[in-house]
C-alpha cells in the first residue's frame, strides 16, 4: 500500500502556451523547479491537474499544478 500523502504544494497558473512565460504562471514555474531540484517524479495527469508525488523532509508530498485558469482556482 502506498504511503499516505502528508503535505500538498500547489502552484497556480494558467494552462496553455499563451501564458507559458507570463507572470500568471510563476506558481507553475516554482513547483516545476522544486520538483526538478528534489528529483521528484515527472508530473502526470491526475483529475483536473498535473501531479508529482515523492518524499521531502521525511514526509510524503504531492505537488499539484491545477489546469484551471487562475480566476477559477
Amino acid at each position: 500500500m502506498e504511503a499516505e500523502v502528508r503535505r500538498l504544494v500547489v502552484g497556480l497558473g494558467n494552462p496553455g502556451p499563451e501564458y507559458e512565460d507570463t507572470r500568471h504562471n510563476v506558481g507553475f514555474r516554482i513547483v516545476e523547479a522544486f520538483v526538478a531540484r528534489e528529483r521528484l517524479p515527472a508530473f502526470h495527469r491526475k483529475g483536473g491537474g498535473l501531479e508529482s508525488q515523492g518524499s521531502f523532509g521525511g514526509s510524503r508530498l504531492a505537488v499539484l499544478k491545477p489546469l484551471l485558469y487562475m480566476n477559477r482556482s
